[in-house]
C-alpha cells in the first residue's frame, strides 16, 4: 500500500511534466485538476469515502507540483539551454519533499 502512496503522485507528475509547454500544458493540467476535484466531490460519505480523499489530496499535490513546474518552464521562455527544464522538473519535488520533512521535524 505505501507503493501506491509513493507511485501514484509520481506517475501524476511526470504525465503532466511531459506535456509540452504553453496551452497544451495548461489544458492537461486543468483537465487533470477537473477531474480530480469531481473524484473529491463524488467521494461517498464517512469513512468509505477516507481513503479517496486521502488520493485525491495526494493527486492534487501532484497536480499543484506539476502546474508550478509547468510555470516556471513558461517563465524561462523558449530560449533556454536543454539542461534547464529537466533540472527544474526534478527540482520542484524535490524541494517539495524537503519542506515536507522539515514540516514533520525530520532533520
Amino acid at each position: 500500500m505505501a507503493l501506491v502512496f509513493l507511485v501514484f503522485p509520481a506517475v501524476i507528475y511526470a504525465a503532466l511534466c511531459l506535456l509540452p509547454p504553453g496551452r497544451q500544458a495548461a489544458v492537461g493540467i486543468g483537465v487533470a485538476a477537473l477531474a480530480t476535484a469531481g473524484w473529491w466531490w463524488l467521494a461517498p460519505a464517512g469513512e468509505a469515502g477516507d481513503d479517496r480523499r486521502i488520493l485525491t489530496a495526494i493527486a492534487g499535490t501532484a497536480i499543484g507540483l506539476a502546474a508550478l513546474a509547468q510555470g516556471l518552464r513558461a517563465g524561462l521562455g523558449p530560449v533556454r539551454p536543454g539542461w534547464v527544464w529537466p533540472l527544474v522538473a526534478i527540482a520542484v519535488p524535490a524541494v517539495a519533499l524537503v519542506v515536507f520533512l522539515w514540516l514533520l521535524g525530520v532533520r
